[in-house]
């Protein structure tokens, strides 16, 4: 049982780790880098130079200047009255502050961008030329495949997101592992070893197994979303008009950069209040050097795995826990209880004398008519 605690107190430090990867990479990489936008901008370009363009008999060349169309952010007059502030400053703050471009677009929204283009104009002046009769039609068969379109490009679009920042999780959980100077062996060996750090542990299990699961029920939804965009922008319909495109699948809504330094914090915290070993000078000697660095890479590489797997991997140790210490209850429950006796030992002797004379119905009959007599 205290192997099965051990490896459920490592999988808990293993989650907490994973937390603080998902927190670098999405403070650092996605921001410092601008993902979400130059995914979107991608998007939009290929599907102009794939799709529209060529239909529309168009230059290819024009994608840049389509997609520069479609996703920057667009804001309302009053966002620059309100701030206050005079000059560059009061016509420039909200791009330096919220940003130049969108993260993420419907397709009703891409549809009604796509009109106040030149290409959406040019769509426009061909639907026309067909007459009134057939315009209607052609603009509706037109702008239905382009939807749909826009959600394939958007599904592929999130696959390639995933599979990059899944890499990139992995490279940050080296780096992680290397700058807290930790390894998994030293790790297990201390919830094995320690009783109360493992104890502390499995107590903050509900917390980090709260947290993990919220973070999966985030990805299972985005999944969702992109299902039913996919199966939604033909119709057109309601459903369709809320599922963004083009956000990488395991992201939430985007967190403020206090709300993501406090996970980390927390994260932080809970290690060291735990005592996991941390921060050990580094050997001198160069065989012992590289041997830290290996299992330094290789603790990296086990972070890497993602919180889902460890919490997964968790919840499935747990169930095998309750099973263990419901074992004991069951057999107890099984056994039937012994029959305590209340009688005194002068009753059972006469009740033994008693059924001896059972063999002798004679004999029987004349003790039980004694009495009366």
């Amino acid at each position: 049982m205290i192997w099965l605690e051990a490896a459920m107190a490592f999988c808990v430090v293993m989650m907490v780790l994973s937390t603080m990867v998902t927190v670098l990479v999405e403070s650092f990489y996605h921001r410092l880098f601008k993902l979400r936008q130059r995914g979107m901008r991608q998007l939009v370009a290929a599907l102009y130079t794939d799709i529209i363009a060529p239909r529309l008999q168009l230059e290819t060349r024009a994608a840049t200047g389509f997609s520069k169309k479609i996703t920057t952010l667009r804001y309302m007059p009053f966002d620059k009255q309100l701030t206050g502030f005079s000059g560059w400053f009061r016509k420039h703050w909200h791009r330096v502050i919220v940003g130049r471009e969108v993260q993420s677009l419907t397709a009703l929204e891409f549809i009604a961008r796509f009109a106040d283009t030149e290409a959406g104009r040019e769509l426009a002046a061909k639907a026309q030329q067909l007459g009134a009769t057939i315009a209607p039609q052609y603009l509706s068969d037109f702008l239905d495949d382009v939807s749909e379109k826009f959600a394939d490009y958007g599904n592929s679009t999130r696959e390639y997101f995933a599979k990059r920042a899944q890499m990139v999780s992995v490279l940050l959980s080296i780096v992680l592992v290397l700058v807290l100077n930790l390894n998994v062996v030293d790790v297990f060996n201390t919830v094995l070893r320690d009783d109360k750090v493992r104890q502390q542990l499995l107590t903050q299990s509900e917390l980090v197994s709260l947290t993990m699961q919220q973070q999966q029920q985030a990805a299972d939804a985005a999944v969702q979303q992109l299902v039913s965009a996919s199966r939604g922008t033909t119709d057109v319909d309601a459903d369709a008009t809320s599922d963004p495109i083009a956000a990488p699948p395991h992201l939430s809504p985007e967190k403020s950069v206090a709300e993501l330094q406090a996970s980390m914090q927390q994260s932080l915290k809970l290690l060291q209040d735990a005592s996991i070993p941390m921060g050990a000078p580094w050997p001198q000697q160069f065989p012992e050097l590289l041997e830290r660095m290996a299992l330094v890479i290789f603790s990296g590489l086990l972070v890497g795995l993602g919180g889902p797997f460890w919490f997964d991997t968790f919840r499935k140790l747990s169930s095998i826990a309750g099973v263990i210490r419901a074992l004991p209850q069951v057999a107890a429950e099984d056994q039937a209880p012994d029959a305590v006796s209340t009688l005194t030992p002068l009753q059972v002797f006469q009740k033994a004398l008693k059924m001896q004379q059972l063999a002798d119905p004679q004999r029987y009959l004349a003790a039980q008519q004694k009495p009366a007599d």
